[in-house]
């Protein structure tokens, strides 16, 4: 998802109305805040966003610490995409200010700012992202218990609670997959090791041949056995396809490792599955033939072809769905699991409408639910607020 940066955000026009007596060494009065204000906010108007940060911070040392001039910088630390700049301003602003007017709007930009930093970690830092953005929530709160009539902060909680309701869904369906494929792996684990099992007692019964008719039931009982562990590892491999074909992709982009390369790893383990049962065949017909020697040399085969899927799927980090999840996987499993205190609850948490619900009410909901999506696809909505205040 990419948020549509705004063309313009919260702009304070400040005026001052006094002089400073210092002079600079061309003895020259220096320009007035009010005329460095008004310089940036031309500036920001034309998105020369670097010089009209230029002229904010000039207008902040000759009135260091004012409200309206720390609004402003952080308003153009924003629209260069400074979104932890912009925050640290908001956040002065947010303590300072009598204004409740600039209060509301500082709260309101950093609900913009958090969702900004949030939807940017939700790769690499899925529980940090989480933070931001149920912090983005309750910023947009607190500018609505200044100005209630906010209807653009209460459309942005929404847009920001489906994006965290997206985030935990989409956790907690990788959550389920890697479970899936840790037991498949377990089970390949399994049949690995039966089939070594069955190559080594064929291997026996052709260097010391029993009498001739416990050879025969011998034979029999293992090529029985080796059918069975035949017909489970396809049904592996049909597992991972089917695997393979549920992980559809969604419109939030992944917070885990690139899904092109797991599904090549799913598939290079369906080949070798596939290897494996093409040798367990011909293994089980050597069996029939009384060929121990023959079809102890397919088992070898086949088990180390198991043993190929199973590397297959392994993330090429170290870790792996067949062995323990890395510290991102068990970041993710604790945003997945929060409970539901936790999480902010967002329009689409409650998957079944009252039963008192009327037909315009559900539709209502579906109405808005919608409308929060499609505004998730542009980010929260900017903002335009030109202030004038006289010194």
């Amino acid at each position: 998802m990419n948020a549509r940066r705004p063309s313009a955000l919260v702009l304070l026009i400040v005026l001052w109305g006094v002089t400073l007596s210092a002079c600079v060494s061309t003895g020259l009065p220096p320009a007035r805040p009010g005329a460095e204000v008004g310089r940036g906010n031309a500036l920001f108007d034309q998105q020369d966003y670097t010089a009209a940060l230029e002229a904010y911070t000039a207008a902040a040392d000759q009135l260091p610490g004012a409200p309206e001039v720390v609004y402003n910088q952080g308003v153009t630390h924003y629209a260069l995409g400074d979104y932890g700049e912009a925050e640290r301003l908001f956040r002065q602003v947010d303590r300072t200010a009598q204004d409740l007017e600039l209060v509301a709007a500082a709260r309101y930009n950093l609900g913009n700012s958090k969702f900004q930093q949030g939807m940017a970690q939700r790769e690499s830092d899925v529980q940090q992202a989480l933070s931001a953005l149920q912090a983005s929530v309750a910023f947009y709160q607190g500018a609505l218990e200044l100005t209630p009539g906010d209807r653009e902060a209460a459309r942005n909680i929404e847009v920001v609670r489906l994006a965290i309701k997206d985030i935990l869904d989409q956790l907690q369906d990788q959550q389920r997959e890697r479970q899936a494929q840790n037991e498949l792996a377990e089970q390949l684990r399994d049949l690995q090791q039966r089939q070594e099992e069955a190559a080594a007692r064929s291997a026996q019964l052709a260097n010391e041949p029993p009498p001739e008719a416990a050879r025969s039931e011998a034979l029999r009982q293992l090529r029985e056995e080796q059918q069975q562990i035949s017909e489970e590892t396809a049904a592996a491999a049909q597992r991972l396809d089917e695997q393979a074909g549920s992980a559809q992709p969604s419109g939030t982009p992944s917070p885990s490792s690139t899904p092109e390369a797991g599904d090549e790893r799913r598939q290079e383990a369906i080949q070798k599955l596939q290897d494996a049962q093409s040798q367990q065949v011909q293994a089980a017909d050597r069996l029939e033939s009384q060929e121990p020697q023959s079809a102890a040399s397919h088992q070898r085969a086949a088990a180390e072809d198991i043993a190929e899927a199973l590397r297959a799927l392994r993330d090429p980090s170290g870790g792996g769905a067949a062995g323990a999840p890395q510290a991102q996987d068990q970041q993710q499993e604790a945003a997945a699991q929060q409970s539901p205190a936790q999480q902010e609850p967002g329009p689409e948490d409650q998957d079944q409408q009252p039963q008192d619900a009327t037909a315009a009410q559900i539709l209502d909901k579906e109405r808005r639910d919608r409308a929060a999506r499609e505004q998730l696809q542009r980010g929260t909505l900017p903002r335009t607020l030109p202030v004038e205040k006289n010194w």
